[in-house]
């Protein structure tokens, strides 16, 4: 995936796919049953779609289960992905992206939210506190609390 922290780009396909290779290696040997969503940023770094098809089949073949393509936006695109890479293909949900159920249809074999919903919970906490301050009453979520097991 990426390089080294503080330096921009990917590592080398090559050396990417040894990691990979030792990962899948490692989890089989073990008996754990371990996915790998192997995650190219072709796109986001201004590479190609074909750059990124052809790091994610070689990360399938190294032994990933699925390809985690950041920077799909569009239902073409997912359709393109999902057809290289015979429907393993992880996407990252966002308001401008198809729906769960457009993905789902597409053959979108995993969705992440990413920070998505950590921005989500900061929303609500942000509504609370503006809800507080402003009119001083309690928000009906102020009474929710995890179910006891």
């Amino acid at each position: 995936r990426l390089v080294p922290h503080g330096e921009r780009g990917m590592r080398d396909l090559g050396e990417q796919v040894e990691r990979l290779l030792a990962a899948r290696e490692s989890a089989d040997r073990l008996g754990v049953p371990l996915v790998i969503n192997a995650r190219t940023d072709s796109l986001v770094l201004g590479g190609t779609v074909d750059d990124a098809v052809r790091r994610g089949l070689a990360y399938l073949d190294a032994g990933a289960d699925c390809v985690f393509v950041l920077g799909i936006r569009n239902l073409p695109a997912v359709r393109l992905f999902v057809d290289a890479f015979e429907g393993r293909v992880n996407v990252l949900a966002r308001p401008d992206m198809p729906s769960l159920p457009e993905l789902a249809e597409a053959g979108v074999c995993r969705i992440s939210f990413g920070p998505g919903l950590m921005g989500l919970a900061y929303a609500a906490l942000g509504r609370a506190a503006s809800q507080l301050l402003s009119r001083g009453t309690y928000p009906p979520d102020l009474a929710k609390r995890p179910p006891v097991t």
